[in-house]
């Protein structure tokens, strides 16, 4: 299960930064850290999207739910408690535990078989997560979330349960989900640069993306 925040992993650049400092590795630490700091801020009292909590719910009795996210793991657990959520979790994996292909290398890789592993997320990063993993992947479609999460109940659930996810079914997902992408997102940049590109890996023949 993915959250949406993205901020850079502070410790692990850190560590990079005092062994190679600069200018440039100093703004890059401060900006994380600011970002950071935000996110702490900020978040109290976003409830989650209708759904969320019945997706949840529903999946609880025969799946091991996990979040992974770029996140720090303090404001998760703030946020996923204050709202009655982590109680469905077995983890909350953040930014400290490594990037969300790690995290679900770590937890679910060998230990489950990949068409019983499934990343939920809204985010291009995320689907390419998923394919780095070689898991399946269900899209939450940006500007639709409420729909998405439950028609993930209704439907991509018991699929999933039912092992008839993979295939047509994740395809169609995938191809509504990237229809819906821009190519480049607004973002400027330490470089200069004021735009990023979307990640676009094409999907591989038999996983997700």
């Amino acid at each position: 299960m993915s959250s949406a925040a993205h901020a850079p992993k502070a410790g692990a650049q850190s560590s990079v930064a005092a062994a190679n400092p600069s200018a440039t590795a100093d703004r890059m630490i401060a900006w994380s850290e600011g970002v950071n700091a935000a996110i702490a801020d900020m978040v109290h009292g976003c409830g989650p999207f209708p759904g969320v909590r019945e997706a949840l719910e529903a999946m609880y009795q025969d799946v091991d739910e996990m979040t992974v996210s770029a996140t720090p793991v303090e404001a998760l657990r703030r946020e996923w408690s204050e709202h009655g959520l982590a109680r469905y979790m077995r983890v909350i994996a953040g930014q400290e535990m490594g990037g969300k292909a790690e995290h679900v290398r770590y937890a679910a890789v060998g230990k489950y078989p990949m068409n019983h592993i499934l990343l939920i997320g809204d985010a291009p990063g995320d689907r390419v997560a998923a394919a780095d993993v070689g898991c399946l992947f269900y899209p939450i479609l940006a500007g639709d979330e409420t729909r998405s999460w439950f028609r993930f109940t209704e439907e991509a659930l018991p699929a999933f349960l039912n092992e008839t996810f993979d295939g047509a079914y994740q395809d169609a997902l995938i191809a509504e989900f990237t229809a819906r992408l821009p190519d480049h997102v607004p973002l400027e940049m330490i470089s200069g640069q004021r735009t990023l590109a979307v990640p676009t890996r094409p999907i591989a023949e038999g996983t997700a993306t």
